[in-house]
């Protein structure tokens, strides 16, 4: 049995069964899982199961849902994910772990199953994180910078939003003008500044290119206080110095390869760096590295599993030539669309993916009977949501894609199948590739002669159903991506 515990909060360490019906959480006392929180609403969120799975929805409250740190809308729920509402943290849990599970397998290991806890002490990183002291140390308070910056490179966000919320933290930790992060183009080889924070106050100074040549040449940091009379950065090649007053340069190693720096400059006579500055800029720029390098890496690996759904489907179309290509358009125009709604990068790319797939019934349909008592119109449908679960449910990893293709042919009003689900009851990423589905029909096969239609054509179209078969939010994210001419733009995620 699926359970959530209230990690930290009033009530800490209370479990609550959650079962097949839907679990409200929030402030009123009618909700199923009542907290004391002031920064809850009165119904703030929702768990509900779909499947075997558990998902959690926020109810269009006042402060938003967390899962992980992350607000969302609509999240699937795995074990061990923390959902936060105000001050309140739960931990949704799948199964409580028995002793015989931890296995003893080894001559020399050996498990001492006595519950005495009482001498144990618990280091909590977050509770130390949020501490504050009248003497904190410079090195306590660089501690606590790296923990936060840690964790912010543990999400999962897009690499833009990652380093601009790191460089607002540096800016701030060490009193600093301008932060800058630059990095190396595979192609030119040529080093450039992808992110830069300045402060609006003391505005934008220049920046020393001797500096950063000698950072990466040398692979270490370096420290310069008065730049514009050290004699060490003389150079012809070098920008002006004229401005430069207290520099920090730290490489971004990964594998032994400078792949970037990070420059750091105040702009104050006599306020000069200090060496825990130095230090915390060393390991920032140790730890920015590696993650930019992953997330690379992992966006990389991840437009290679694309291009290899891409060509499966693409095979699969063959068998009906009128429908070659639907499916990558109707990715691109979801995930667009589901930029313009300002998801999160998990969400987007797990839109992109599913909006790949939805159609991925067809390919099976023939294994599937068709159901007599349907007509012709909702069998076809029905068979595709069953085939599309039965080849789903064999492939392991990617089961958030179930709920969004079985329910595509849900509407709004909640006349539509297989459950006739209505509103924000459809998940999210089904309400987006409903829309997208439909756009590309109209304009490609649309119209009375089935020429297909104009985009603004077909948006009137989809305006006439907003409400009653599509979700009205969806179409005007659509129809913005059609007017600033993003709607069939490059759906990458490497860019965002």
């Amino acid at each position: 049995m699926s359970h959530l515990r209230i990690k930290k909060g009033k009530k800490a360490g209370k479990l609550y069964e959650i079962g097949e019906k839907s679990t409200i959480i929030g402030r009123e006392t009618t909700a199923d899982i009542q907290i004391d929180d002031k920064a809850a609403s009165r119904e703030h969120a929702e768990v509900f199961k779909l499947g075997e799975m558990y998902f959690v929805r926020d109810l269009n409250s006042r402060n938003g849902t967390l899962v992980n740190g992350e607000l969302i809308d609509e999240e699937l729920l795995r074990e061990g994910d923390v959902i936060q509402i105000g001050e309140t943290e739960f931990a949704y849990e799948e199964k409580e772990v028995d002793a015989e599970e931890i296995t003893e397998d080894s001559e020399d290991l050996m498990f001492d199953d006595a519950a005495d806890l009482g001498s144990t002490v618990e280091f909590h990183l977050d509770e130390i994180a949020k501490e504050k002291t009248a003497e904190a140390t410079k090195e306590v308070e660089n501690l606590k910078t790296i923990y936060h910056i840690g964790k912010i490179l543990s999400s999962e966000v897009s690499s833009t939003r990652l380093l601009d919320d790191i460089l607002d933290i540096i800016l701030r930790k060490v009193d600093a003008d301008n932060v800058y992060i630059f990095t190396k183009e595979k192609d030119t080889g040529t080093f450039k500044p992808i992110a830069k924070k300045v402060d609006p106050i003391a505005g934008a100074v220049k920046v020393s290119r001797t500096i950063i040549k000698k950072t990466i040449n040398e692979t270490r940091s370096i420290m310069t206080n008065n730049a514009m009379s050290d004699k060490r950065f003389e150079s012809r090649d070098s920008i002006v110095m004229k401005k430069i007053r207290s520099v920090i340069c730290t490489p971004l190693v990964t594998h032994h390869r400078v792949n970037g720096v990070l420059y750091i400059s105040r702009n104050r006579p006599g306020e000069g760096f200090v060496s825990e500055d130095l230090e915390l800029a060393t390991a920032v720029g140790t730890m920015v590295g590696m993650a930019l390098e992953n997330f690379q890496a992992r966006m990389e690996q991840q437009e290679l599993f694309i291009s290899m759904i891409k060509a499966l489907i693409s095979a699969g179309e063959l068998r009906l030539p009128e429908t070659k290509g639907h499916s990558e358009r109707v990715s691109v125009i979801a995930t667009n669309i589901a930029k313009k709604m300002k998801l999160t990068l998990k969400n987007i790319r797990n839109v992109r993916i599913t909006a790949l797939l939805h159609d991925v019934g067809k390919l099976g349909l023939q294994t599937v009977p068709k159901k007599a008592h349907m007509n012709e119109e909702e069998s076809t449908k029905e068979d595709f949501i069953d085939s599309a679960e039965t080849i789903l449910e064999n492939v392991s990893k990617i089961e958030y894609l179930i709920p969004a293709v079985k329910h595509q042919y849900e509407k709004f009003d909640g006349s539509g199948i297989p459950d006739g689900l209505k509103g924000n009851d459809i998940p999210r990423f089904a309400r987006i590739i409903s829309v997208a589905d439909m756009f590309d029909f109209l304009t490609t096969r649309g119209g009375l002669r089935g020429e297909g239609l104009t985009n603004k054509e077909a948006i009137n179209e989809l305006r006439k159903g907003a409400g009653t078969e599509y979700d009205p939010e969806v179409v005007a994210a659509l129809e913005l991506a059609s007017n600033d001419g993003t709607l069939f733009g490059d759906d990458s995620l490497l860019s965002i």
